[in-house]
C-alpha cells in the first residue's frame, strides 16, 4: 500500500523556491533545484540524498540517519516510517537543498544564512568543505 508520506513531503517541498518534483527510479518522487537533484523518496517512505563523502561521513556518525543501500560512502537513507518523522525528513532535505540551491545560485546567500540557523542543531552544526 502506498504510504500518504511521501505525498505530504511533496507538498511542503514544492513551496521552496526554484523546486520541482518528478517521477524517478524505483518507485520514486525526485526533488530539484534548478534542475540538480537534492534528494528523493520512494513510495514507501524510504528517503535517500546524496551529500557527498564528507558530509554523509558526519550524519552516519550522529546515528540519525542509514547508509544508502548502494553509495554508501556518499549518499544517506531516512527511513520516514511515520507521520512523527516527517517533520526531521523535511529538515534533511531542506539541509541538502540548502547546500544545492546555494551552490548555483538559486538563493542568496543570506537566504541561505537565516535557513541554515533554523535546521535542527544536529544538521546546522554539519561542518561544510570549505573552497
Amino acid at each position: 500500500m502506498k504510504s500518504k508520506i511521501p505525498t505530504e513531503i511533496e507538498n511542503v517541498i514544492l513551496q521552496w523556491n526554484k523546486t520541482s518534483a518528478e517521477n524517478g527510479d524505483f518507485v520514486s518522487r525526485a526533488f530539484f533545484v534548478q534542475n540538480k537533484e537534492f534528494g528523493h523518496i520512494h513510495d514507501d517512505g524510504t528517503l535517500d540524498i546524496v551529500f557527498g563523502e564528507t558530509i554523509t561521513s558526519q550524519l552516519l556518525q550522529r546515528n540519525i540517519v542509514q547508509k544508502h543501500l548502494y553509495i554508501h560512502k556518499v549518499a544517506v537513507t531516512y527511513i520516514v516510517s511515520s507521520e512523527d518523522k516527517i517533520p526531521f525528513a523535511l529538515s534533511l532535505l531542506r539541509f541538502s537543498y540548502l547546500l544545492k540551491a546555494s551552490k548555483n545560485g538559486a538563493i542568496p546567500h543570506s537566504l541561505f544564512e537565516t535557513e541554515w540557523a533554523k535546521l535542527p542543531k544536529s544538521l546546522s552544526s554539519i561542518t561544510l568543505k570549505q573552497g
